[in-house]
């Protein structure tokens, strides 16, 4: 190798011996600081797994229907969301209940699970519930931390 290369140059001290910015000093720490709050968020922020049926409503009781395979995941008393097609649920909100697993009625390929509402009241915004109405609802079987859920779908 050559003898006449010298790596202690003036340019090269300049550069080596130059105290970095602030950002490059404290950058790894703030990167770092945001990633643990990423972190930290995805374990407090919760993500709903459901079920989507339809919604029924008759003279005395109000379904959502299932495919009879997921019935399995279906226990009493979990949230269901109620959107009724009659009133758009962004203008006047959605029903909330709960289900009641004890009287499924099972038709061919599909489960028919009543509902109980949770406000007492058979009405969206004040607008009468009416037998033959139908909707979409959602039963949340379980409720993950976002990190959980990420993790999971892999």
């Amino acid at each position: 190798m050559s003898d006449n290369i010298e790596l202690k140059t003036t340019g090269n001290q300049a550069i080596i011996g130059r105290i970095p910015s602030w950002l490059v000093k404290w950058g790894n720490l703030i990167i770092l600081l945001v990633f643990i709050l990423l972190l930290y968020i995805s374990f407090h922020f919760t993500i709903p797994i459901t079920v989507q049926g339809q919604v029924q409503i008759t003279e005395d009781s109000i379904f959502i229907i299932i495919p009879q395979a997921k019935l399995n995941k279906i226990d009493k008393g979990q949230e269901v969301g109620l959107r009724m097609d009659d009133y758009p649920y962004m203008e006047y909100g959605t029903l909330h209940g709960k289900t009641s697993i004890d009287q499924v009625i099972r038709k061919e390929n599909t489960a028919y699970i009543p509902i109980v509402l949770s406000d007492e009241r058979n009405s969206v915004n004040h607008k009468d519930l009416l037998p033959g109405m139908q909707g979409t609802g959602d039963i949340v079987i379980e409720k993950l931390p976002l990190f959980y859920r990420i993790i999971k779908s892999k």
